[in-house]
């Protein structure tokens, strides 16, 4: 494996776990910014990013990767790795 391709792998584990406590919901949420928009920024329909959110499925992939991207520019910094408050 490359140094990007385990950065993205930890970038993936990181916005799949934000996604299940929560931590990625509140972020958007404290942004100020609707589903739509981050579907339309990440290259997905809206309704992915609510089954995200929900931990109802995941992101994988490329999508991953840049929904993470996106939440962390949003978050000021790194997805937290242990869920902690924002």
């Amino acid at each position: 494996m490359t140094t990007r391709q385990i950065a993205d792998a930890d970038l993936v584990a990181r916005v799949r776990y934000a996604c299940c406590t929560g931590q990625a919901k509140a972020i958007r949420k404290a942004s100020r910014l609707s589903v739509l928009v981050i579907g339309g920024a990440v290259g997905v329909h809206h309704s992915s990013v609510l089954r995200w959110e929900s931990a109802a499925q995941l992101p994988t992939g490329r999508r991953a990767v840049a929904y993470g991207q996106l939440l962390e520019r949003l978050n000021g910094g790194p997805l937290d790795p242990l869920g902690g408050s924002l």
